[in-house]
């Protein structure tokens, strides 16, 4: 069993399941939905912290989240659900709330749009962040505390260079996000092919995750869904693949890809039997409704040197 913490965002999602796909002009059919297994109603839990941590915790590890939580009626429930799960609620750090509803409108084919809802047309999204992040500020010794075996760096909350001081830890973390000049401390960068090229981080992407990570740096795993993706590293570029599902719900499918990554690296696995492992936990999320939620054993497995999954 390992322990591992994330930092990340916690928060209640309200599910829409369109009966078409989304397009300009047409009148779609939305209805309220929720997973069989959730005791909640009018929505679930979420938020990329939450996913992860759901996974681990499924999948037989003790988990922890380090996020923002809203004072609020809501911010109590997300905070009873997650110790439900027995996810660890000690890290959670109070916030200032800004009023608004997470709906997620998912197609038929499992593809979701994410759309908060709020009453301020010129809501600045900017300061509800920078809200999140000042309360979330993090104090290493707190993060020693909990003796994590494996740290998933999902969003930067204010501090987050001082985890270069811990000892070393397999360390993963989101890209790309914005470091200013700080060294981002992770030894794996994991992104999307269609984030990292609307930033410009395609090109040279090995030697662009040195320059914001440093010597450190492992490996840059650059995710393309169903396709798989690849993983690259000073020596190369290595392919691997996704198990072919019946997608139902993508929400949470990368989080619960980069808790898979983590998982394995923890157990000593190879950066590309990590990404294998990590394809298998997204697949498993995809092909379900909700990912933070209770699961029956065996729906996360743990990575086994001896069951690893050639890419």
């Amino acid at each position: 069993m390992a322990r591992l913490l994330v930092f990340g965002s916690v928060g209640w999602d309200r599910p829409v399941w369109l009966d078409q796909p989304l397009m300009s002009g047409r009148r779609i059919l939305g209805y309220g939905d929720q997973d069989q297994l959730s005791d909640w109603p009018n929505g679930r839990l979420g938020g990329a912290a939450a996913n992860a941590s759901a996974c681990w915790v499924n999948a037989g590890h003790e988990a922890a989240v380090w996020s923002a939580l809203r004072q609020d009626d809501i911010g109590e429930l997300i905070k009873h659900r997650l110790a439900e799960l027995q996810i660890e609620t000690d890290l959670l750090h109070p916030s200032e709330a800004i009023n608004g509803a997470t709906l997620l409108l998912i197609e038929p084919d499992g593809e979701r749009t994410i759309l908060f809802q709020h009453a301020d047309p010129n809501l600045d999204r900017t300061f509800r962040n920078y809200l999140k992040k000042k309360a979330a500020k993090i104090d290493v010794s707190k993060v020693q505390s909990f003796k994590p075996d494996g740290i998933f760096l999902r969003s930067l909350f204010d501090g987050f260079e001082t985890l270069a001081d811990l000892p070393p830890i397999p360390t993963i973390a989101h890209w790309p996000q914005s470091i200013e000049d700080s060294i981002l401390p992770a030894d794996v960068l994991i992104g999307s092919h269609d984030d990292l090229a609307a930033a410009d981080r395609l090109a040279d992407v090995f030697d662009q995750g040195c320059d914001a990570c440093g010597d450190r740096l492992k490996g840059v795993i650059v995710t393309e869904g169903k396709a798989g993706g690849q993983v690259f590293t000073e020596q190369g570029n290595v392919s691997y693949s996704s198990p072919a599902v019946e997608q139902i719900d993508a929400t949470g499918a990368g989080d619960a890809f980069a808790a898979g990554v983590l998982e394995a690296l923890v157990a000593g696995a190879s950066l590309v039997e990590a990404a294998q492992h990590g394809a298998i936990w997204g697949a498993t999320t995809a092909a379900l409704k909700g990912c933070a939620e209770p699961r029956p054993p065996q729906t996360y497995l743990k990575w086994n040197a001896s069951d690893a999954v050639a890419p």
